[in-house]
Protein backbone atom coordinates (compact mmCIF):
# COMPACT_ATOMS: atom_id res chain seq x y z
CA UNK A 1 0.00 0.00 0.00
CA UNK A 2 0.86 3.43 -0.34
CA UNK A 3 3.12 4.86 2.71
CA UNK A 4 1.53 8.42 2.69
CA UNK A 5 -0.41 10.20 5.51
CA UNK A 6 -4.75 9.78 5.43
CA UNK A 7 -6.82 11.75 8.03
CA UNK A 8 -9.48 9.28 7.70
CA UNK A 9 -7.15 6.17 7.33
CA UNK A 10 -5.41 7.59 10.80
CA UNK A 11 -9.03 8.14 12.99
CA UNK A 12 -10.38 4.61 11.75
CA UNK A 13 -6.42 3.46 13.46
CA UNK A 14 -7.08 5.48 16.21
CA UNK A 15 -10.57 3.95 16.85
CA UNK A 16 -9.41 0.39 16.28
CA UNK A 17 -6.40 1.07 18.65
CA UNK A 18 -8.82 2.76 21.27
CA UNK A 19 -10.87 -0.05 21.15
CA UNK A 20 -8.40 -3.14 21.45
CA UNK A 21 -6.65 -0.67 24.55
CA UNK A 22 -8.71 1.29 26.47
CA UNK A 23 -9.01 -1.81 28.86
CA UNK A 24 -5.46 -2.51 29.85
CA UNK A 25 -4.96 1.60 29.57
CA UNK A 26 -7.65 2.13 32.04
CA UNK A 27 -6.46 -0.55 34.33
CA UNK A 28 -2.98 0.86 34.26
CA UNK A 29 -3.66 4.53 35.21
CA UNK A 30 -5.90 3.11 38.10
CA UNK A 31 -3.19 1.39 38.89
CA UNK A 32 -0.92 4.41 39.07
CA UNK A 33 -3.29 6.39 41.23
CA UNK A 34 -3.15 3.63 43.65
CA UNK A 35 0.81 3.70 43.65
CA UNK A 36 0.88 7.27 44.29
CA UNK A 37 -1.77 7.53 46.89
CA UNK A 38 -0.22 4.92 48.92
CA UNK A 39 3.53 6.66 48.20
CA UNK A 40 2.37 10.01 48.45
CA UNK A 41 -0.17 9.18 51.52
CA UNK A 42 2.52 7.75 53.47
CA UNK A 43 5.01 10.40 53.13
CA UNK A 44 1.94 12.67 53.60
CA UNK A 45 1.31 11.00 57.08
CA UNK A 46 5.17 10.33 58.15
CA UNK A 47 6.09 13.69 57.72
CA UNK A 48 3.40 15.34 59.18
CA UNK A 49 2.55 17.51 55.73
CA UNK A 50 2.72 16.92 51.62
CA UNK A 51 3.67 20.66 51.04
CA UNK A 52 4.48 21.91 47.21
CA UNK A 53 8.14 20.76 47.23
CA UNK A 54 6.75 17.04 47.89
CA UNK A 55 3.86 17.71 45.77
CA UNK A 56 6.04 18.88 42.68
CA UNK A 57 8.98 16.12 43.60
CA UNK A 58 6.35 13.46 43.42
CA UNK A 59 4.29 15.22 40.36
CA UNK A 60 8.15 14.96 38.24
CA UNK A 61 8.97 11.35 39.80
CA UNK A 62 5.61 9.74 38.76
CA UNK A 63 5.31 11.66 35.15
CA UNK A 64 8.51 10.70 34.39
CA UNK A 65 8.52 6.66 36.01
CA UNK A 66 5.54 5.86 34.84
CA UNK A 67 5.53 7.93 31.28
CA UNK A 68 8.78 6.60 30.43
CA UNK A 69 8.11 3.04 31.22
CA UNK A 70 4.58 3.36 29.37
CA UNK A 71 6.13 4.86 26.39
CA UNK A 72 8.87 1.79 26.52
CA UNK A 73 6.26 -1.05 25.39
CA UNK A 74 4.38 1.09 22.41
CA UNK A 75 6.37 -0.53 20.08
CA UNK A 76 6.39 -3.98 21.75
CA UNK A 77 4.43 -6.24 19.05
CA UNK A 78 8.26 -5.86 17.18
CA UNK A 79 9.87 -7.79 19.74
CA UNK A 80 7.91 -10.75 18.35
CA UNK A 81 8.19 -12.00 15.24
CA UNK A 82 4.24 -12.82 14.66
CA UNK A 83 3.16 -9.80 16.13
CA UNK A 84 5.63 -7.58 14.44
CA UNK A 85 4.24 -8.74 10.90
CA UNK A 86 0.89 -8.46 12.01
CA UNK A 87 1.91 -4.88 13.17
CA UNK A 88 3.77 -4.18 10.15
CA UNK A 89 1.58 -5.51 7.33
CA UNK A 90 -1.68 -3.73 9.06
CA UNK A 91 -3.24 -1.61 5.95
CA UNK A 92 -2.20 1.68 7.38
CA UNK A 93 1.09 4.04 6.74
CA UNK A 94 3.63 3.80 9.48
CA UNK A 95 3.25 7.30 10.24
CA UNK A 96 0.26 6.95 11.05
CA UNK A 97 0.93 3.98 13.50
CA UNK A 98 3.93 6.23 15.13
CA UNK A 99 1.37 9.15 15.34
CA UNK A 100 -0.90 6.91 16.80
CA UNK A 101 1.47 5.53 19.47
CA UNK A 102 2.96 9.06 20.11
CA UNK A 103 -0.33 10.67 20.86
CA UNK A 104 -1.21 7.77 23.42
CA UNK A 105 2.12 7.48 24.78
CA UNK A 106 2.65 11.73 25.24
CA UNK A 107 -0.80 13.65 24.94
CA UNK A 108 -2.93 11.53 26.26
CA UNK A 109 -0.76 10.62 28.97
CA UNK A 110 -0.12 13.83 30.24
CA UNK A 111 -3.29 14.93 29.76
CA UNK A 112 -4.55 11.90 31.89
CA UNK A 113 -1.68 11.80 34.27
CA UNK A 114 -2.79 15.80 35.47
CA UNK A 115 -5.96 15.33 36.80
CA UNK A 116 -4.90 12.12 38.20
CA UNK A 117 -2.26 13.62 40.04
CA UNK A 118 -4.24 16.53 41.50
CA UNK A 119 -7.34 13.96 42.45
CA UNK A 120 -4.87 12.44 44.58
CA UNK A 121 -3.11 14.48 46.26
CA UNK A 122 -6.65 16.68 46.96
CA UNK A 123 -7.95 13.42 48.92
CA UNK A 124 -4.87 13.37 50.76
CA UNK A 125 -4.73 16.82 52.11
CA UNK A 126 -8.52 16.65 52.78
CA UNK A 127 -8.27 12.80 54.84
CA UNK A 128 -5.39 14.25 56.72
CA UNK A 129 -7.49 17.28 57.79
CA UNK A 130 -4.95 20.22 56.30
CA UNK A 131 -6.76 23.92 56.46
CA UNK A 132 -6.13 25.69 52.83
CA UNK A 133 -3.14 27.31 54.09
CA UNK A 134 -1.42 24.70 55.48
CA UNK A 135 -1.62 22.27 52.69
CA UNK A 136 -1.25 24.25 49.61
CA UNK A 137 -2.14 22.93 45.80
CA UNK A 138 0.75 22.58 43.80
CA UNK A 139 0.47 25.14 41.17
CA UNK A 140 1.94 23.91 37.83
CA UNK A 141 0.54 26.66 35.53
CA UNK A 142 0.68 30.53 35.37
CA UNK A 143 3.53 33.29 36.92
CA UNK A 144 4.90 30.50 39.78
CA UNK A 145 4.05 27.38 37.72
CA UNK A 146 6.87 25.12 36.69
CA UNK A 147 4.74 23.12 33.92
CA UNK A 148 6.91 24.40 30.69
CA UNK A 149 10.30 22.89 32.47
CA UNK A 150 8.42 19.55 33.49
CA UNK A 151 6.90 18.85 30.31
CA UNK A 152 10.24 19.58 28.26
CA UNK A 153 12.11 17.06 30.84
CA UNK A 154 9.62 14.12 30.15
CA UNK A 155 9.02 15.39 26.04
CA UNK A 156 13.15 14.68 26.36
CA UNK A 157 12.60 11.16 28.18
CA UNK A 158 9.81 10.54 26.42
CA UNK A 159 11.70 11.11 22.69
CA UNK A 160 14.86 8.64 23.45
CA UNK A 161 11.73 6.24 25.17
CA UNK A 162 10.13 5.74 22.16
CA UNK A 163 13.88 5.07 19.99
CA UNK A 164 14.44 2.46 22.67
CA UNK A 165 11.20 1.04 22.12
CA UNK A 166 11.73 0.86 18.57
CA UNK A 167 15.54 -0.04 18.24
CA UNK A 168 15.41 -3.01 21.49
CA UNK A 169 13.87 -5.86 21.03
CA UNK A 170 13.54 -7.00 24.60
CA UNK A 171 13.58 -5.65 28.04
CA UNK A 172 13.09 -1.81 26.37
CA UNK A 173 12.81 -0.11 29.62
CA UNK A 174 16.18 -1.26 31.43
CA UNK A 175 17.72 -0.87 28.17
CA UNK A 176 17.33 2.42 27.37
CA UNK A 177 17.79 3.59 30.98
CA UNK A 178 20.94 2.39 30.67
CA UNK A 179 22.09 3.99 27.88
CA UNK A 180 20.47 7.17 28.46
CA UNK A 181 22.54 7.15 31.62
CA UNK A 182 25.67 6.26 30.31
CA UNK A 183 24.86 9.10 27.53
CA UNK A 184 24.01 11.61 29.47
CA UNK A 185 27.58 10.82 31.68
CA UNK A 186 29.51 10.96 28.62
CA UNK A 187 27.76 14.62 27.44
CA UNK A 188 28.74 16.03 31.60
CA UNK A 189 32.27 15.29 31.11
CA UNK A 190 32.80 15.96 27.13
CA UNK A 191 30.83 19.51 28.26
CA UNK A 192 33.41 20.15 31.05
CA UNK A 193 35.96 19.20 29.67
CA UNK A 194 35.11 21.58 26.30
CA UNK A 195 34.10 24.49 28.69
CA UNK A 196 37.75 23.67 30.15
CA UNK A 197 39.19 24.38 26.90
CA UNK A 198 37.43 26.91 26.07
CA UNK A 199 37.81 29.40 29.30
CA UNK A 200 41.09 27.78 30.05
CA UNK A 201 39.92 26.88 33.95
CA UNK A 202 40.26 23.23 35.44
CA UNK A 203 38.71 24.04 38.35
CA UNK A 204 34.74 24.48 37.00
CA UNK A 205 31.32 22.48 37.67
CA UNK A 206 28.92 23.04 34.50
CA UNK A 207 25.43 21.68 33.32
CA UNK A 208 24.88 21.01 29.21
CA UNK A 209 22.82 23.97 28.06
CA UNK A 210 23.22 26.03 31.12
CA UNK A 211 25.68 27.79 32.68
CA UNK A 212 29.19 27.16 34.30
CA UNK A 213 30.88 27.90 37.53
CA UNK A 214 34.66 28.96 37.88
CA UNK A 215 36.08 28.24 41.41
CA UNK A 216 38.71 30.53 41.66
CA UNK A 217 40.49 31.60 45.48
CA UNK A 218 37.62 29.92 47.33
CA UNK A 219 34.77 31.79 45.37
CA UNK A 220 32.25 30.61 42.68
CA UNK A 221 31.87 33.00 39.46
CA UNK A 222 28.88 31.83 37.32
CA UNK A 223 28.73 32.12 33.50
CA UNK A 224 25.49 31.76 32.07
CA UNK A 225 23.24 33.19 29.02
CA UNK A 226 20.81 36.15 30.62
CA UNK A 227 17.93 35.73 31.45
CA UNK A 228 16.61 37.99 28.49
CA UNK A 229 18.61 35.16 25.87
CA UNK A 230 17.62 32.50 27.99
CA UNK A 231 14.99 31.76 24.65
CA UNK A 232 18.12 30.36 23.44
CA UNK A 233 17.88 27.11 25.48
CA UNK A 234 14.52 26.50 25.01
CA UNK A 235 15.11 26.73 21.02
CA UNK A 236 17.88 24.22 21.41
CA UNK A 237 16.16 21.67 23.73
CA UNK A 238 12.49 22.05 21.68
CA UNK A 239 14.84 21.32 18.58
CA UNK A 240 16.93 18.30 19.83
CA UNK A 241 13.66 16.95 21.39
CA UNK A 242 12.08 17.42 17.81
CA UNK A 243 14.94 15.89 16.18
CA UNK A 244 15.36 12.53 18.76
CA UNK A 245 11.43 12.50 17.51
CA UNK A 246 12.19 12.20 13.98
CA UNK A 247 15.16 9.45 14.47
CA UNK A 248 12.40 7.16 16.64
CA UNK A 249 10.11 7.42 13.33
CA UNK A 250 13.17 6.91 10.67
CA UNK A 251 14.07 3.87 12.69
CA UNK A 252 10.33 2.45 13.14
CA UNK A 253 10.74 2.85 8.96
CA UNK A 254 13.59 0.25 8.80
CA UNK A 255 11.36 -2.05 10.25
CA UNK A 256 8.92 -2.47 7.21
CA UNK A 257 8.74 -5.36 5.35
Amino acid sequence: MKNHFSLRRFGLLFRKHSVEHYKSYLMSLIVLVGIMALVMGYVAYSAGKLDTTLQELFFMLFLVGAGTMFTSTVFSDLGDQKRAIAFLTLPASLLEKYLVAWIYSFLIYVLLYVPAFYLVVTMIINIGGRGTEEAELLKLFGPKGNFDSLIIMYAFLHAVSLVGAVFFRKVHFIKTIFILFLGFFAVIVLNKLLLQTMLGHDNLSAIPLSGATIIEDGQGYKLGVPEADSSFTWIVSIGFILIIWAASYFKLKEKQV
